[in-house]
């Protein structure tokens, strides 16, 4: 049998929809077993068992993250079912409980609606799961960019140097490339892939203008200049957007960028930005 333990959620999801789609016709019952009542030491036994007692190479034998167990094969029957308890009892010495809470048998011709609710729950759950923590590493790698010797002296270091340093944050390398070669020659250019890296480069090289990309894959342009904003409110950032960017290019203005260039770039839009850079004037001047 094919044991699933990684994106087993999903998986599930899939597999119903199948059977409601009359796709999967093979599956007349799915058992459920609730492993986290097994303990460990049982419940780690449990799919070599279950490929055992079974023997079907089709069939599934799918782990949630939960330790909950499902199982789609053909020869899942009310009969194996009813044999089920007695083999638990028999090769682990587990008594399941009288009442029958840990497993469960499905009739997919009866009770398939009850049977992808429980799955939808289980799928939503770890959607859930998975966005708490995306937020708990986004507040993280925000927060651990936050170098207060390197924020306090953004400024001094700024004046400090004569010419000019825009620092592109973008994902796509042919973006870049194109910003970089609309600059100015002569123009100091760092780049950056991502938007932790971004916030990295920008403490480090105190840029005088930045240029960023409203969609980054890690952070949206939005958490980054605001980011930017709270250690450096004299940042002069200016949003590269692409189509379909409207309401994110708003909230970026409303939030402090300069301005935004949309794709496919424009020499003449990022010069004219770049002009608009407070070290600009006083570059052209000592030219």
């Amino acid at each position: 049998m094919i044991s699933i333990t990684r994106n087993t959620e999903e998986e599930l999801v899939s597999i119903v929809r199948g059977i409601k789609a009359g796709l999967t016709a093979n599956h007349a019952f799915v058992l459920h077993i609730r492993g986290s009542a097994l303990g460990n030491t049982i419940f780690l036994q449990l799919p070599h068992l279950l490929e055992k007692w079974i023997g079907d190479p089709s069939g599934k034998i799918l782990v949630c993250e939960d330790h909950d167990v499902f199982v789609f094969s053909s020869q899942i029957t009310q009969k194996f079912y009813a044999r089920f308890r007695d083999m638990v009892h028999g090769e682990l010495g587990y008594e399941p409980a009288a009442d029958n809470t840990v497993t469960a048998l499905y009739d997919c011709s009866t009770h398939l609606p009850a049977l992808e609710a429980l799955i939808k729950e289980k799928h939503d759950a770890k959607q859930e799961r998975l966005a708490r923590e995306e937020d708990k590493r986004r507040a993280a790698a925000l927060n651990a960019q936050a170098n207060q010797e390197l924020i306090s002296t953004l400024e001094r270091r700024r004046n400090k140097r004569k010419g000019i340093h825009a620092l592109i944050i973008e994902d796509d390398p042919f973006s870049r490339r194109m910003v970089s070669i609309a600059l100015m020659p002569g123009l100091e250019i760092t780049q950056a892939e991502t938007g932790i890296a971004g916030i990295r480069e920008y403490l480090a090289v105190a840029p005088d203008i930045v240029f960023l990309d409203i969609n980054l894959p890690d952070l949206s342009g939005l958490e980054i200049l605001k980011k930017i904003k709270q250690f450096d409110v004299n940042a002069c950032v200016v949003i590269l957007s692409g189509q379909g960017s409207t309401d994110n290019v708003k909230k970026a203005m409303d939030a402090g960028a300069k301005g935004f260039v949309a794709k496919p770039f424009a020499r003449d839009k990022l010069q004219q930005y770049l002009q608009k850079c407070p070290k600009y004037g006083t570059k052209e001047k000592e030219g």
